[in-house]
């Protein structure tokens, strides 16, 4: 799955370029999964394991993109930077 559009609830992010997600099914359960932003998300359905992805992408935007830099490790900030890559423009 490419997504260049990602919406969670009342937030949409559009991105620069689409970011891939690989799909694995194991034991009844859909994955996806990025490695650039090791996100991880799975659902009973393919459907409710896209949801997650959307979910995932707004909890690290949340949880890096806002903070200061101060707050965050290396590798925070380098996933921050990512993101600030990333993201074209938020709704």
């Amino acid at each position: 799955m490419k997504l260049k559009k990602i919406t969670f609830n009342k937030t949409t992010f559009f991105l620069n370029s689409a970011l891939e997600f690989n799909l694995i099914v194991e034991n009844g359960e859909y994955i996806y999964f990025n490695r650039l932003l090791d996100i991880r998300a799975w659902g009973d359905s393919e459907k409710e394991a896209k949801k997650a992805v959307c979910f995932s992408f707004l909890a690290i935007y949340q949880n890096y993109y806002l903070e200061e830099d101060e707050n965050l490790t290396g590798k925070a900030k380098d996933l921050k930077n990512i993101l600030h890559k990333l993201i074209k423009t938020i709704i």
